[in-house]
This record gives C-alpha cells, sequence and structure tokens, in this order.
C-alpha cells in the first residue's frame, strides 16, 4: 500500500511526500517537509493507494495520530503601519482631536485602542 500526501497551493497541486509500505511494517512513523509552502495558506489531501489484490487483511489504508509541527511565527519586528489620508476632512471635526460632536465614532473608537500619535 502506498501513503501519498499532495498539497493543494496556489491554483496547482504537488506531491509533497508518498511512502510504500507491506503489511508486516505495520504502524509506519513518518514526516513530511512543508516548508517549500512556508507562509501560504495550503490544503493537505491524504491519500492511500490500494495493496496488492487479493490481499483482504491488507487492502485498505488509515493516517493516524496527524500533527502539523513547526516553529512558531515570530511577530514583526517593526509595527504594522496603517496610515488614513482624507484630504477633505479638517482635523478640528475629528473627535480623536476634540470635537465635541459625534461625527467620527467609529474612528475614534479604533484610534483610543490602536493608533498612535
Amino acid at each position: 500500500m502506498t501513503f501519498v500526501v499532495d498539497v493543494l497551493a496556489d491554483g496547482g497541486e504537488a506531491e509533497a511526500w508518498s511512502m510504500h509500505v507491506t503489511p508486516d511494517e505495520g504502524l509506519v512513523p513518518a514526516h513530511v517537509d512543508l516548508r517549500p509552502w512556508s507562509g501560504r495558506v495550503v490544503e493537505l489531501r491524504l491519500r492511500t493507494l490500494p495493496g496488492p489484490a487479493g490481499h483482504a487483511a491488507w487492502d485498505y489504508g488509515a493516517w493516524h495520530g496527524l500533527r502539523l509541527t513547526g516553529e512558531r511565527r515570530r511577530p514583526p519586528r517593526r509595527p504594522h503601519v496603517v496610515l488614513i489620508d482624507i484630504d477633505t476632512l479638517r482635523a478640528d471635526r475629528l473627535g480623536l482631536y476634540g470635537h465635541r460632536r459625534d461625527t467620527t465614532r467609529r474612528l475614534d473608537a479604533w484610534a483610543a485602542r490602536r493608533a498612535v500619535a
């Protein structure tokens, strides 16, 4: 029987790993290197190709104890920046700059939580 891992990414598909196992091997640990797809959203397809015809005890396969392991993503060393540029808005009409009327409620709430002056 052959076990296969396909990776679907960027509209394409590639075989990332395969291993042929014989009935006398039992459970076989394996590791699949997914580093070539690092940083991309991927879908994994796990397939088993049938065992030898006529061997009733070995015409099926099972995946067991699947885990994804690897380095944890590190936070960026510098902050993300969002620049808001509105050329027709006066600063003295924004709540975050002291305007008394509630004219920019969502922008004010975002600025209170996330903005840096």
